[in-house]
């Protein structure tokens, strides 16, 4: 009877041999499916890292990310276009340290608000601040407020900050001229306005004299003496009315007269 208790040895042996295969099997199973996802996870991280690495390396805007004491912890390469600063030689400093003495107090306080939650991510500012050189730019600064993605911890501060010297150079020119034609239109006022009164004084006197003449008798003056009189009389009046709305318009423009619209 050995061989026959052999058998059912053996038997016995592959049943338990199948059924602690099957769930080892499947583990096997799932074990890879879990490494293949944490595969493609960790390639999609990398991915995603090397894209936003990539959009931050090549910004023009500067971005900046600094924790809740104001100290860096992260600067775009731009900074060194822009500041004339190396990223690294940044971190663990306060950017506040780079803005001009007179924007000082409205940039720590804008940093406050933006920390206290009180702005919109959309909210701006802009202030002077010092390149590694020395010499003044103006920025436009948006900071918003960094939250830890799992518990919603505030971490920080992430700005976007944008070199707008120029834009604001051309305000500037802008400023300056509007200051330079608003003067030249106040001058050329007052030239027409004194210009109206100076050649007032002659031209009535020409008025004058042409309506005496007009009042002497007949026989006092011929009749072709006193057709030029009539026409020296009636062009001095043309020229007395049209220096009048000269005068007017003078006046419009000094807003010495107020315009009020009414319905014909």
């Amino acid at each position: 009877n050995q061989p026959v208790v052999q058998l059912v040895l053996l038997q016995i042996f592959l049943a338990v041999s199948i059924f602690v295969s099957l769930p080892v099997a499947a583990f096997q199973r799932q074990r890879r499916h879990i490494l293949d996802r944490m595969e493609r996870a960790s390639e999609a991280v990398t991915r995603s890292e090397a894209g936003y690495r990539m959009l931050t390396e090549n910004a023009l805007d500067l971005i900046i990310h600094s924790d809740l004491t104001g100290k860096v912890t992260y600067m775009s390469p731009s900074s060194v276009a822009m500041l004339g600063y190396q990223p690294e030689e940044m971190i663990g400093h306060r950017a506040i340290e780079l803005v001009h003495p007179d924007d000082f107090d409205s940039v720590t306080q804008f940093s406050i608000d933006q920390v206290k939650g009180g702005l919109a991510p959309t909210d701006r500012i802009e202030y002077r601040a010092f390149r590694k050189d020395g010499s003044m730019l103006w920025l436009e600064s948006r900071p918003t407020l960094a939250r830890d993605p799992v518990t919603g911890r505030k971490i920080g501060i992430t700005d976007v900050v944008r070199d707008v010297t120029e834009r604001k150079a051309m305000e500037q020119q802008l400023r300056e001229s509007q200051v330079r034609a608003e003067a030249a239109a106040a001058a050329k006022g007052e030239f027409l306005a004194n210009m109206s009164h100076e050649l007032r004084t002659p031209l009535n006197a020409v008025l004058g004299f042409s309506q005496l003449l007009q009042l002497q008798p007949a026989v006092a003056i011929d009749a072709k003496a006193s057709s030029h009189v009539q026409h020296i009389l009636q062009a001095g009046e043309h020229l007395l009315a049209l220096m009048d709305d000269l005068l007017q318009v003078s006046r419009i423009e000094s807003g010495q007269v107020r315009l009020v619209p009414e319905n014909i």
